[in-house]
């Protein structure tokens, strides 16, 4: 609807809008522009030699050495654990923030170490974690920074300390914006430039931001896959799945009560350690060696299989637990103790079980008996035998103090299998209906003989038990020994 001429006010208005919009469109291109010319100052800052790679850390590199989690023991819920975790990891260009994955917020040190220097050891090249294998000795020109009292006597050839006052986060950003180079703003998977505000010069030089602010890589993907390197970070990495699965089996050995783990898992656990882990290991290892492989890198991969062997060990363990826990005749047997006194009669230790079941099946028939037995009883004593000499090295090893290595679930574990095949063997003679007495008197040899295989498993079943058990109370040993 007309309403008539514009007024002499709106006329003004009108034309100082006009105004605005010519000054406003001015200062977009002139913004667009220095964004634009700011753009190929930082891409072209993307280089090796430009880049600083910067480690938060509570320890200081005693001999200008990073040492790994892995050579130390941390506290995994109340035991000392030596931790598989040889990686070491740098941000590029600022300290890291605190995420999911960990907080640096009171670290002491930061150590910087000008990116190229280190080239050799990247594993995979990445704005917010870039990552080596294996302990790294600080090279010349490399930077420490920290607090007065953090630093005070300490020294490293070839490096400078640099005492700070205040934030150790923002004194990180000062020294690399005193370099000349760009600082950047590393959050968990996003990296950006601090470009006066500029968005769109950020979202250029990281390669753009997806909807989840993860990193797409961009123009420093093609310089990280122009100098051979992988971007991913170490989070989806073999490592990574090693750590986890060493923690897994961990949780389940420490806390049986709280966890459980069938017999089909701890196999496809230990048939992917062999068919896989140690074959991706192999495969790293050979692909290091054309850039001339580290002994800091060797010796690492090397600790890292002889864990996964050890885990392999421990999985053997879970897998007895696994198989008991599935009978429930059985599941409530934690020692011999729990056993009732009819039962304990048939404990190995005291007298030999097949003998006790001859004089049951001996009276029916004689003939048979003696076929049904004869394998049984040669199975019977030959674990037996294993079960003695094993119990007597245990019992011996638990009373010497000086013995370094934790027996006692091993020991339960003996006990526990001596006291699950007593009580099969007991269900078995007693006379009930389903009994083996019932199925003789009967003239059922078939089920009769079916109930022997059965003890027959069994029985064998602890000697496997045993052997395993021997297997991993030397893997403990070595495991101690060799402080992997």
């Amino acid at each position: 609807m007309f309403n008539g001429p514009l007024t002499q006010a709106e006329l003004v208005d009108a034309k100082e809008t006009l105004e605005r919009v010519g000054e406003w469109e001015e200062k977009r291109r002139a913004l667009l522009l220095r964004a634009h010319k700011q753009r190929f100052t930082l891409k072209n800052s993307l280089n090796m030699q430009n880049m600083i790679a910067v480690h938060l850390t509570n320890y200081f590199p005693n001999n200008g050495v990073i040492t790994t989690t892995a050579s130390h023991k941390i506290d995994f819920n109340g035991k000392k654990v030596r931790f598989p975790r040889h990686s070491i990891h740098f941000s590029l260009n600022s300290p890291v923030s605190g995420h999911m994955y960990g907080n640096w917020d009171g670290a002491k040190f930061a150590i910087l170490i000008p990116l190229n220097k280190i080239a050799h050891r990247i594993v995979t090249l990445n704005p917010v974690d870039t990552w080596v294998i294996g302990e790294l000795k600080l090279p010349q020109g490399s930077f420490i920074i920290g607090s007065a009292n953090a630093l005070k006597g300490k020294f490293i050839s070839g490096v400078k300390l640099i005492s700070v006052e205040g934030d150790l986060h923002q004194a990180v950003k000062d020294f690399i914006a005193q370099k000349g180079l760009p600082v950047s703003n590393i959050g968990m998977w996003a990296w950006s430039f601090d470009a006066e505000n500029f968005e769109l010069a950020t979202r250029l030089i990281t390669g753009g931001l997806n909807p989840m602010n993860s990193y797409d890589g961009g123009d420093f993907e093609k310089l990280a896959g122009s100098l051979g390197y992988t971007l991913g970070p170490h989070t989806s990495s073999i490592f990574k799945e090693i750590e986890d699965i060493f923690n897994s089996v961990m949780r389940y050995i420490l806390f049986d009560d709280k966890f459980d783990i069938d017999e089909r898992t701890c196999e496809a656990m230990e048939n992917r350690i062999d068919e896989y882990y140690i074959i991706k290991l192999n495969e790293f290892l050979k692909k290091r060696d054309k850039f001339g492989l580290s002994t800091p890198e060797r010796v690492a991969i090397e600790h890292i299989e002889k864990t996964l062997k050890h885990c392999k060990e421990e999985l053997k363990l879970l897998k007895h637990r696994a198989i008991r826990k599935t009978f429930m005749a059985v599941g409530d047997i934690e020692s011999t103790e729990d056993l009732g006194e009819t039962e304990k009669e048939w404990l190995m230790r005291e007298q030999s079980m097949i003998k006790k079941l001859e004089g049951i099946i001996v009276a029916h028939d004689e003939k048979k008996a003696e076929k049904i037995l004869r394998k049984l009883t040669t199975i019977e004593r030959r674990t037996y035998q294993k079960y003695k000499k094993f119990k007597s090295r245990l019992d011996e090893l638990s009373k010497n103090t000086k013995f370094p290595v934790d027996i006692s679930d091993i020991m339960k574990e003996i006990e526990i299998g001596e006291a699950f095949l007593a009580r099969a063997f007991s269900v078995i003679s007693l006379d009930k209906n389903d009994s083996i007495q019932s199925f003789i008197r009967n003239d059922e040899w078939d089920k009769a003989k079916e109930m022997i295989q059965s003890l027959e498993h069994w029985t064998i079943q602890l000697e496997i038990l045993i052997t395993d058990l021997h297997s991993l109370l030397e893997a403990r040993k070595k495991k101690f020994e060799e402080g992997y």
